[in-house]
């Protein structure tokens, strides 16, 4: 199993659209600071993690992702 964190800028105003998207996904959190929302994955390689964030990355008014891979997991 791989875990990996997601943090994503999207849109002013289209946070809490994008956020409701994005809980279907996964576990979601709305953030304060310079990322609006954190996406958490737990899944069962790299390859699911890179499908998971083309997913998000395609969904209008995600601006950028940034994904962690806890190694712990691996």
């Amino acid at each position: 199993m791989v875990r990996a964190y997601i943090l994503t800028k999207v849109i002013s105003g289209m946070e809490n659209s994008i956020f409701e998207s994005l809980k279907k996904s996964g576990e979601a959190h709305l953030l304060f600071g310079e990322y609006d929302i954190l996406v958490i994955l737990n899944v069962k390689d790299m390859n699911e993690i890179d499908e998971k964030v083309s997913e998000i990355r395609n969904i209008e008014g995600v601006e950028t992702t940034c994904t962690c891979v806890d190694r712990c997991c691996l």
